[in-house]
């Protein structure tokens, strides 16, 4: 009888301990499953909203207009807000990503313009260099994206083109994104995203 017990108790042990290895499984195929973001092929960056935590930035983009001549002025507003109590440190750019296309062609239809915000400014970024957000405030910019300098997210050099020299006709979705490195991860957040036409 003693036996049975102690038997029935090694089988209640066995199933608890396999149910916390499933759990830590799970937790961690869930983490690698997070969307993968432009970075080095060993790097992971995931979203805030897949990590399920409150962020304390807020992006807002908007344009005026939804159709637009490929060497027009594409005019943007741009708006961040950071309800945190510490400046936020990020790599900037904004993202245009062509609708439509299949997997395999989307890195290569996947444009991006880096960008450095400085005070009462929105540059291109001549380098890698992340943007300094003050902490519990909110600013506003208007600016023109197609001076911007543009480049393909598989290109292996930095942006340094006009969006006109080298994009092609047809839709896009338009977005503002910030990459902060929080050990041990990346982490993004990502504006609201609009559709844009661009024609010859």
């Amino acid at each position: 009888m003693q036996f049975l017990t102690n038997w029935r108790l090694r089988v209640v042990i066995i199933a608890v301990l396999l149910s916390m290895a499933y759990i830590r499984v799970s937790t961690l195929a869930n983490r690698i499953n997070l969307t993968l973001r432009r970075g080095n092929n060993d790097t992971v960056q995931l979203h805030s909203k897949d990590l399920g935590i409150e962020d304390s930035l807020n992006l807002i983009v908007s344009v005026d207009g939804q159709e637009f001549k490929r060497s027009a002025a594409i005019p943007v507003t741009l708006s961040i807000k950071n309800a945190g109590q510490k400046p936020a440190l990020g790599f900037c750019a904004f993202k245009l990503t062509r609708i439509g296309d299949s997997p395999k062609k989307g890195p290569r239809n996947s444009l991006w313009a880096p960008v450095v915000v400085q005070g009462k400014s929105v540059k291109s970024a001549e380098s890698p260099t992340q943007s300094k957000i003050p902490e519990s405030e909110q600013f506003v910019w208007k600016l023109n994206i197609s001076e911007l300098k543009w480049g393909t997210a598989i290109q292996p050099i930095w942006p340094n083109d006009k969006l006109d020299q080298f994009v092609s006709a047809g839709e896009y979705e338009l977005y503002f994104d910030i990459v902060r490195e929080e050990a041990p991860d990346k982490i993004t957040t990502e504006s609201n995203h609009l559709k844009v036409k661009l024609e010859n």
